[in-house]
């Protein structure tokens, strides 16, 4: 009952940023857990990034093609990436399972495993700072899971 009401709060807290959920057509579950997954990977990251591969990046890249991809090349986001995340880029393939989830851990602790830079210029918090670790957890693996659904799927935004 408890994980209904945290889960409907987040539902709520999204629909009035505008960020479109209903009909998701991302991820292949389509049962309430698959929506609520696409709803909490949405909430948490939409706030700098966009999803919709035919919109420019805001605060953060664009995240629709992201999984996979070579770190810190995004070329329509190229000139806002800091040297840090460019240093990282040319020391680390592309951005997979292990490489995302501990850059959403902790993004200065990776890039400064990555790059060796002790001091690591980045403006990615990490995600839910402050929050129990179990919190932290499903956090991630719902990003991680909603990033590879929508790889490649030009309506899963």
């Amino acid at each position: 009952m408890f994980l209904k009401s945290i889960l409907a709060g987040l539902t709520l807290a999204v629909s009035m940023t505008g960020v479109a959920l209903a009909g998701d057509s991302c991820l292949d579950d389509t049962s309430k857990a698959g929506r609520d997954q696409t709803t909490a990977a949405k909430f948490r990251c939409a706030t700098c990034h966009q999803f919709d591969p035919a919109k420019p990046p805001t605060v953060g890249p664009n995240l629709h093609d992201i999984y996979g991809a070579k770190v810190g090349a995004d070329a329509k986001f190229d000139t806002r990436y800091s040297k840090s995340m460019k240093d990282a880029g040319a020391k680390v393939a592309a951005w997979d399972d292990a490489n995302l989830e501990a850059y959403l851990r902790d993004p200065k602790a990776w890039l400064v495993k990555v790059t060796g830079d002790a001091n690591p210029v980045n403006k990615m918090p990490p995600v839910l700072v402050g929050k129990p670790q179990a919190d932290i957890d499903k956090a991630v693996v719902e990003i991680l899971a909603y990033l590879k659904a929508i790889k490649g799927k030009a309506d899963c935004f």
